[in-house]
């Protein structure tokens, strides 16, 4: 998988996913303007976060 991303995450869902792939070098972000959280997470290969964000208008 290159990336994914969730909506409605429980904080505890947020917080382990988001360590985890923060550790294997993977970019983490959320809505612009937002840090990534329950509303919404990011997470792909830092080279895919711009292209990841517009697929699902998150810019």
């Amino acid at each position: 998988m290159d990336g994914s991303y969730e909506a409605d995450l429980r904080p505890w869902d947020h917080a382990a996913g988001a360590l985890i792939a923060q550790e294997a070098g993977a970019w983490v972000g959320g809505a612009p303007g937002a840090q990534p959280g329950g509303a919404l997470t990011l997470a792909c290969a830092p080279a895919l976060a711009d292209g990841l964000r517009a697929l699902v208008g998150a810019e």
